[in-house]
């Protein structure tokens, strides 16, 4: 389940979303650097957020902030869900 992909005490990012033409444009490292900034303000220790393995982008920035995988579960079949395989638990400490 889902809800063993957790990491406290922190602050978790619920989600991260760009329309498909603002991509690529350094969005979404401000709004992790926004968010970096108020986690640090409450003197929380880390963030942490779950994504999809296979939406290798956001992976990706993810990794260059300073994230890491620590956990993972399966993602079930759903017509909603985009992805498929993996969802990943990430963790970057303050």
């Amino acid at each position: 389940p889902f809800c063993e992909l957790e990491s406290a005490p922190g602050l978790y990012i619920a989600g991260i979303a760009c329309r498909p033409a603002w991509r690529g444009k350094g969005i979404g490292t401000r709004l992790l650097e926004k968010t970096r900034r108020r986690a640090m303000s409450e003197d929380l220790p880390e963030l942490s957020l779950i994504a999809f393995e296979e939406n290798a982008a956001s992976v990706r920035l993810y990794e260059r902030e300073g994230f890491a995988i620590v956990a993972r579960r399966a993602v079930p079949t759903h017509p909603l869900f985009q992805y498929g395989g993996d969802c990943v638990l990430m963790v970057a400490p303050l």
